[in-house]
């Protein structure tokens, strides 16, 4: 792990932790001491069950798979992709063990910055605050998203949702192979398979009735 941050790196931080608050250059340079580069080769694990999650994480380059063992069985909680952040929440949050298992899918690049720093620079960076209550806010509105969508017992539902709640569905489907994406939606390959089938062909149908209502009629 290193601090020597790249301009370009940083720059990129800057842009994500700017999106819902102006921060100044005062507090953006007290923040610029404490990141730190890591990266992780495909399939390194950055956490894993059993540990304590101790930082914040930005990816820079890559994807990461967040993900529990239930019943001998991988369970995606989520895939964080290049240009967010992330963290083992109630870990982080409570400083106790992680049930998530966090491991690189592909070469990634992180910036990460340690929760006792955090704790330090938000005591004397209030635009920090407010910036990082939005974020916290993000957490709890993926978490609500995902249950939600588990609630219906429908595939097709489900994957329906997901399309219409989800706002990385789009990134999903070009960048994380689909049976992570069932897995993430509580379904099996073979019923995230059929139920996006089906939506295609609802969905053609409805286009080509749109078509020769607006033509004929």
């Amino acid at each position: 792990m290193t601090n020597n941050i790249k301009p370009q790196y940083f720059s990129q931080v800057r842009d994500f932790l700017c999106r819902d608050e102006n921060i100044p250059d005062s507090e953006l340079d007290k923040i610029t001491k404490h990141l730190a580069l890591k990266k992780y080769a495909k399939g390194e694990y950055i956490l894993n069950q059993g540990e304590t999650e101790t930082f914040m994480s930005y990816i820079i380059e890559g994807k990461v798979h967040q993900y529990s063992i239930i019943d001998s069985k991988e369970v995606t909680e989520r895939v964080s992709l290049s240009g967010s952040a992330f963290c083992s929440y109630i870990s982080y949050t409570a400083q106790i063990p992680s049930n998530q298992i966090h491991q690189a899918f592909s070469n990634t690049l992180l910036v990460r910055i340690s929760k006792q720093k955090i704790e330090s620079l938000l005591r004397s960076c209030p635009h920090l605050c407010f910036t990082m209550l939005r974020k916290i806010e993000n957490i709890h509105l993926q978490r609500e998203i995902r249950a939600f969508i588990l609630q219906h017992r429908s595939a097709l539902k489900r994957y329906e949702l997901f399309l219409e709640m989800e706002p990385m569905s789009y990134e999903y489907q070009l960048q994380v192979p689909q049976k992570y994406i069932a897995s993430y939606i509580g379904l099996t390959p073979q019923a995230y398979s059929k139920a996006k089938k089906t939506f295609l062909r609802k969905s053609n149908f409805w286009i080509w009735i749109n078509f020769f209502w607006l033509k004929y009629f």
